[in-house]
């Protein structure tokens, strides 16, 4: 538990991070507004009363109080509220939540602590269109958030430039243009972000609920407060207000860039975003990332609304009509979260929704009748963010129902294996596919047409799961396909939306040490010795047993009950070899055969497919497939993604098989 100095420093650290963009409201809220309307004194209080009400409830009240309960490991956002409703009710629409007999969920609390039935719960999982609005409601406000980061940097920076051209009307009435000097502040930011500009912040996820709560009341509420009021300040005390906000201007711009890259880092994880390349600016903490490509989008956008508007008010509507949006989803998903989740009454879960949900469709509205006057460039970019997303949630989940229909069965490489006369090379063969069940089809026309692999194979699935983080004792689910003497083996892995498993240069090491682990204690359990099923276990349980082999439609269940000691770890294949010198001969063999194959060397073999749309398909799944192809033709490639070596890189293509595949 932090103590009262511990929260005290962290809401200190909040301040510029979470509060940034929240803070410098002021730059921009007064100027949205038409001057002619502001025709005494009175009428501006009557306003600035107005906003701070709509600070206090909203704010306060809705985000700092509830919102932030519903919290995901520290993870917010709606992609974190959307991987709550997963785990809680079978609302998933993901690849790894398509067939329960062969996802491998990852459960964070044990099975009796599963949540209890319920008619709305039921109801959801019942219906599929729940499914896909919930789906859609997540991508939605993902893309709030993208178009917040394109329009708030623009009007906090112009706002901020147009106040120091007031400031020095005198001084610079010739010289010094708001456009241009925005545009250059604008450059400057988006360039500084490679260097991780968002370092002097502190991480959200390494923030208590306590200390973000104290932040606000204490300083932000505050904050805003007089910087409101100081509207109102005599123009010779301004001077040193509005230089200062250049400045402030850069850290609220901060927040929602931030913020951006964080929400596209997850989308990726959950396959509804093309691959892009994501760095870590910092080595002690997960959170600060920086993705090149989106950066240089956000900056032309940004750039395009400062040029192409000119006008605070404009780019206030938009900028307005996307941070509604944003809070109209937070609501509907946090309704759902108090019913299914926290398991409250519907009516406490209707009153949440009505409430807040009225008070939010009703700046909505105010918002819409703006709809003329620059908030259609909102639209413009949701419909783009939108597209993108869709296309390429719809296109991995068509490839991915092709693997799995095209797949062929363990029991056909063991039948075709004598007539072929396959040859077995030295080295490791690493075999990426999405299906965790079954031999891949681009293999099979590996075999089929080269009959020789590697002496020993390992097929390896990479599982995102509606968790921020795995732990990495947790994460390699180690199976065997049958029978022993092939030496082919399944690799499980699994991550959450946060993590980054090929950052690191030893991936395929921790495999290899997993299945080291793996052939060890399965000569242990008598039961997978004799049965012919395909069995997977998670390596480093340190309560693991000779029952903890389990069948493959066994492991949902398993896995809430055979939790993982954090402190266990999984030692190196060589170890594990000298350490054990009790082991039977035929694991000593095994293990050295392992060792021998690492030795020689590894190759990986990956699938390369296309989607082709036939004729007489309808034009919205015609366009969907289409969008996809364009982006999968611009995206990094996945050897690029998985870190492969082009030197041990095997392609295989099935271009004709694929072309005959289409959902019409």
């Amino acid at each position: 538990k932090k103590t009262w100095r511990q929260t005290t420093l962290l809401s200190f650290q909040i301040v510029g991070i979470v509060y940034g963009q929240l803070s410098t409201a002021p730059l921009y809220v007064f100027g949205t507004m038409r001057a002619e309307d502001l025709v005494s004194e009175e009428v501006v209080y009557e306003l600035f009363s107005f906003i701070f009400w709509t600070l206090t409830i909203i704010s306060l009240v809705k985000y700092a109080s509830i919102v932030l309960k519903a919290d995901d490991e520290g993870e917010g956002g709606t992609v974190a509220l959307y991987s709550l409703l997963c785990r809680n009710a079978k609302v998933g629409l993901l690849p790894c939540d398509t067939s329960a007999n062969e996802v491998m969920l990852y459960e964070e609390r044990s099975c009796s602590k599963i949540k209890s039935d319920s008619r709305a719960r039921r109801a959801i999982e019942k219906h599929k269109i729940c499914h896909y609005l919930i789906l859609f409601l997540a991508l939605f406000g993902s893309c709030m958030t993208i178009g917040d980061a394109v329009l708030t940097p623009a009007l906090s920076v112009y706002s901020a430039s147009t106040g120091v051209q007031r400031s020095l009307t005198d001084i610079l009435k010739d010289i010094y243009v708001p456009v241009p000097s925005a545009c250059v502040i604008l450059v400057g930011l988006f360039m500084l972000q490679q260097y991780g500009s968002e370092a002097m912040f502190a991480d959200l996820g390494h923030f208590s609920k306590k200390s973000i709560k104290a932040a606000y009341i204490s300083k932000n509420l505050t904050a805003q407060d007089f910087n409101h009021l100081s509207q109102s300040m005599p123009s010779r005390c301004k001077h040193v207000y509005i230089v200062l906000s250049l400045l402030s201007s850069a850290v609220g711009s901060q927040a929602t860039i931030t913020a951006c890259f964080s929400i596209i880092n997850q989308c990726l994880a959950l396959n509804c975003f093309p691959r892009v390349k994501v760095i870590h600016t910092s080595k002690t903490i997960n959170g600060q990332i920086y993705i090149p490509d989106v950066n240089w989008l956000l900056m032309i956008f940004s750039l395009t609304v400062t040029v192409g508007f000119r006008d605070i008010v404009k780019i206030g509507n938009a900028t307005g009509l996307a941070i509604i949006c944003g809070m109209l989803v937070t609501t509907s998903l946090m309704s759902l979260i108090i019913a299914l989740y926290w398991e409250k009454n519907l009516s406490v879960s209707a009153c949440f929704l009505v409430c807040f949900g009225f008070l939010e469709a009703a700046y909505l509205s105010a918002c819409l009748l703006q709809f003329h006057k620059g908030a259609w460039y909102l639209v413009v970019l949701l419909a783009m963010s939108m597209t993108i997303m869709l296309s390429w949630h719809y296109g991995t989940m068509k490839k991915y129902e092709f693997d799995l229909q095209n797949k062929v069965s363990t029991e056909w490489l063991i039948d075709i294996s004598p007539g072929l006369g396959i040859s077995r090379v030295p080295g490791i063969g690493f075999i990426y596919t999405d299906i965790v069940a079954g031999i891949p089809a681009f293999f099979s026309h590996f075999i089929t047409n080269l009959p020789a692999f590697h002496q020993v194979l390992i097929l390896v699935s990479f599982k995102s799961i509606p968790v921020p983080y795995v732990p990495e004792s947790e994460r390699y689910l180690i199976g065997r396909i049958k029978p022993k003497d092939y030496k082919i083996y399944r690799c499980i892995v699994r991550s959450g939306y946060c993590d980054h498993i090929r950052d690191t240069g030893d991936f395929e090491e921790k495999i290899i040490r997993s299945i080291g682990e793996f052939i060890s204690i399965e000569q242990n359990d008598v039961e997978s010795m004799v049965s012919p099923d395909e069995r997977m276990i998670v390596i480093g349980n340190s309560a693991l047993d000779g029952n903890a082999l389990v069948p493959r439609n066994e492991v949902e269940s398993c896995m809430g009950q055979n939790q993982v000691n954090n402190e266990s770890q999984i030692s190196p294949v060589d170890d594990t070899l000298e350490s054990k010198k009790r082991k039977k001969v035929c694991v000593r063999k095994e293990l050295l055969e392992l060792i021998d194959a690492r030795e020689s060397g590894s190759a990986y073999f990956l699938g390369q497919s296309h989607l082709v749309v036939r004729d007489g398909t309808n034009f919205l799944k015609r366009f969907l497939i289409m969008v996809y192809r364009f982006s999968e033709k611009n995206c990094r490639e996945p050897p690029v993604a998985l870190k492969i070596p082009h030197a041990a890189l095997v392609e295989v293509g099935m271009i004709p098989d694929y072309a005959t595949y289409d959902e019409t």
